[in-house]
């Protein structure tokens, strides 16, 4: 199952965003409001204050559900190019054995194929030709 990385990339970006703004509304909070501003501005201000701990809370989350599925996703690989060597590996392992039967095969008829090419060979002055 491939992954959608633009998922990511918006979490990524939106965390981004969010951290900036809660940066700012630390800022203004520390100033402090002017002592005449309304009381429903500092009103609006914590609504926003408290959907921005939302939101940063849900993205925290969000993170770490991606994060969860990205490490099952590698060990879900992992199993299966285990599996794929563990395949080709023992394809291997036959491979070496007909190798070494034919290997066998081949050196018990390396002597006679030697004897019989020198004797099938047209020589005139061969010793063995004389001796009778």
């Amino acid at each position: 199952m491939p992954l959608d990385l633009s998922k990511v990339l918006v979490v990524g970006i939106s965390s981004r965003a969010l951290f900036n703004l809660e940066e700012e509304n630390r800022i203004f909070d520390e100033e402090g409001l002017d002592a005449y501003a309304e009381y429903q501005l500092q009103r609006y201000l914590r609504d926003v204050q408290d959907h921005v701990v939302q939101v940063g809370e849900r993205v925290e989350g969000f993170r770490q559900i991606l994060q969860n599925i990205l490490s099952v996703n590698l060990t879900l690989v992992s199993v299966q190019q285990n599996s794929e060597v563990k395949n080709l590996t023992e394809v291997s392992i036959e491979q070496n054995e007909d190798v070494k039967k034919i290997s066998a095969w081949a050196a018990i008829l390396f002597a006679p194929t030697v004897v019989g090419t020198v004797y099938g060979m047209n020589f005139d002055y061969m010793p063995e030709l004389h001796w009778t």
